[in-house]
């Protein structure tokens, strides 16, 4: 494989449903085509819910960014879920300006509740009060 081929593909995430809410675990560098993967299969999970209303926990203490191309990728998405109806989501990670910088570019692209948290427990019990509760409240790793 040469090296252009081994850079094609970066970053990694797992997605899981429970209840009403989807949970997603994001690692590494991500590209355009880690972002449009990682859409196909969101986008499965939600239409498995038959228009019913939904939120997201979304782990990012993993990521290290993306690609320039990602954004757009990304904000289509996030218009995509609000109109198929997202109500919130939950950014869990540690304080990182980068992070934020970046997810600022494509999280208000779309009309939803949104909160950043650094502990996940704070980000179960917001979701719970809004009536989002998880079965397990737990990540599950992706490794």
């Amino acid at each position: 494989m040469d090296q252009q081929q081994m850079m094609s593909y970066h970053g990694q995430f797992k997605l899981w449903q429970e209840n009403q809410l989807i949970l997603a675990e994001i690692h590494g560098a991500w590209s355009v085509d880690t972002a449009q993967d990682y859409a196909i299969q969101l986008k499965q999970l939600v239409q498995s819910m038959n228009g019913q209303p939904w939120a997201r926990i979304v782990y990012l203490d993993h990521w290290q960014l993306g690609t320039p191309d990602f954004e757009k990728v990304m904000q289509d998405l996030m218009k995509w879920c609000v109109l198929h109806q997202l109500k919130y989501t939950a950014y869990v990670f540690h304080p990182n300006i980068m992070k934020e910088h970046q997810l600022d570019k494509f999280i208000n692209s779309a009309d939803y509740n949104k909160k950043i948290f650094t502990k996940q427990q704070e980000a179960f019990d917001w979701l719970t009060s809004v009536g989002f509760p998880a079965a397990s409240q737990s990540v599950q790793s992706c490794y």
